[in-house]
Formats: structure tokens, sequence, C-alpha cells
């Protein structure tokens, strides 16, 4: 991860020196297969290591610290991936987040990072829809195959963020909610990540059916549907980052709805991260809050309960 941080500075420091049509695929390519020679072994080792733990109920709690701490490093995994495949400061300022790396947001600076994120959204490759008989393991594995070549902010970059921020919330949020892992610094901030990933990949999309004009980025995609109430923010975000697992959303429902479930996403994670003290994540808490107006949440009183 820090030779991509450090590949993605050089890039930008190029000046145009660097020529090509995709410019910065390369190293992509190299540092994405990486991550998934790492996954791979990670895998392997925590498989082996939970096959070994004898299967009595006394040894159950050693067995689900195994699988938070796997499930933690996953979330690692999932989100070098989606920032492999995305500019997160400029997701984070068009989120709405008023200083960043202890700068403050100028007017300027929103304009350009919602331009660039349009731009990444709008470049995203749609996927078909998938046969509903399908296996929930056939369907990980063919949008995993689809996915395999990540270029630099090309039609599959926003694809593979969303698709692994998707991933990572699906598989991840029930087990690290309920455990110990939420005191690993890095985890909430993965998890903060990834819903974001997810409500820009939404947001900053064209809806279907309309296009997006040179210089419109500012333009205001707001309808009565998307001011709708949401009654089961935690079922929306299950709906939503199982559809987004899956990579064949895009096709299958009308961008809308899925445009509207992120409400539900954003303030059921609100409500995750708000336990968390760390001064970092309360600030990302502040950002997701202020991407859901609150009559629009029926509100509920147990963020934390069966439906993690």
């Amino acid at each position: 991860m820090s030779i991509a941080w450090d590949m993605r500075r050089r890039d930008q420091t190029a000046l145009g020196v660097v020529s090509g049509d995709n410019p910065g695929g390369h190293w992509r390519k190299i540092i994405g297969g990486a991550y998934e020679t790492w996954k791979s072994d990670f895998d392997a080792y925590t498989l082996a290591v939970i096959g070994r733990l004898p299967r009595s109920s006394e040894d159950e709690s050693q067995r689900s610290e195994h699988i938070a701490f796997a499930t933690a490093y996953n979330t690692l995994y999932h989100s070098a991936q989606a920032l492999l495949n995305m500019e997160f400061l400029d997701v984070q300022i068009y989120a709405g987040a008023r200083n960043i790396l202890g700068r403050p947001v100028q007017q300027k600076d929103y304009r350009r990072s919602a331009r660039n994120v349009k731009q990444w959204a709008s470049a995203a490759k749609r996927e078909p829809p998938q046969d509903a008989g399908q296996s929930q393991a056939a369907k990980d594995a063919i949008a995993k195959q689809n996915l395999e070549h990540p270029t630099t902010w090309g039609r599959n970059s926003a694809n593979t963020a969303a698709w692994h921020a998707g991933r990572m919330l699906r598989d991840g949020t029930k087990i690290l909610t309920g455990s110990d892992a939420m005191s690993l610094f890095h985890v909430p901030w993965c998890l903060y990540l990834a819903t974001l990933t997810c409500w820009a990949f939404h947001h900053a999309s064209p809806l279907r059916g309309r296009s997006i004009a040179p210089g419109d980025e500012m333009a205001d995609d707001s309808s009565d549907e998307s001011d709708e109430m949401v009654w089961d923010p935690r079922g929306e975000m299950e709906a939503l980052v199982t559809s987004m697992a899956e990579m064949g959303q895009r096709e299958s429902t009308s961008g809308m709805s899925q445009r509207r479930q992120t409400n539900g996403l954003v303030w059921s994670m609100a409500e995750i991260l708000t336990k968390v003290r760390w001064e970092i994540v309360q600030t990302g808490v502040k950002v997701l809050r202020g991407l859901v107006p609150q009559r629009l949440i029926n509100q509920y009183d147990d963020p934390l309960g069966d439906g993690f």
C-alpha cells in the first residue's frame, strides 16, 4: 500500500511526461496482483488455523476470535484494492468533508473533486444482469473474474472500487460490529471508506437514460423519489451492499432506486461508527450524517441488533 501511494504521487508529479492512454495502468495492475497474492496466502493461513481448532462449544469463542481477525484484515485488502481504483481524497471532498490533511476545503477544491468523481463514476462499465438462479459463490466468482484487470480511472475502475467496498460491507459488517475488532484503528476507517465509496459510486453516476454534459458537474439530480422516507435503513443497507457485491446492479435495477438505498447505508454506518471515540472517525461520522437529511430516516433504537 505504501508503494501504491508513492507511485500515485509520482504520477501526479509527472506533469504530462507520462504518455499513453492509460498512464499508471501498468503499476496498478502489478500492485493489484500483489494484493491478490497476499489475500490468497492470508486466506490459506486463516483456513488452516481455523481448521485445526477443536469443534467443541468451549472453543467456539476462540474460533469466533480467529474469524473476526481474518475479517478485520480482509477489510484492509478490500480497502487497498478500492484505493487503487479511485482517488479517495476527491471522494471525501465530494461528500462534504470540510478539512483534508489539515487544510480547509475551498470552493475550487470541491468543484474539481466533484468533476473528477463524476468522471470516475460515469466511466463505469455496466455489467449484464446475472442469473437469479446462480449460487452466491458463483456470482462472486463471476464478479471477481470481470474485475481482474484494474486500470487507472478507466471503465472498470469505479466498478472495481465499488465491488470491493460492497464485499467488505456485506461480508464484514455483522462480524466486525459485534467483536473487539472495532477497537483496531484501521477497521472503522475502512468501513467509513467503503461507505463513502458506495455512496459516491451511485450519487456521482448519471442516472440511466440521462447523460451529463460537459460543465454540468454541479447538476442537481434530486427528485421526488430521492426525497422519499427511508423506513428500514438496515434493510436498505443490506440490499444495496449485496447487489453491489454481486456487481450486476447497474443494469438490473434503476439508478434512482440504488441511489436512494445509499441513504440507509450511510445512516446505518454513521450509527455504528458514532460509538468509536477516535477523533478522525468522528470527523467521518459528521461527513456521513451530512449526506442524509435526518427527516428522511425512520430512526430505530438499536442499530446493532439482530439485523447486523
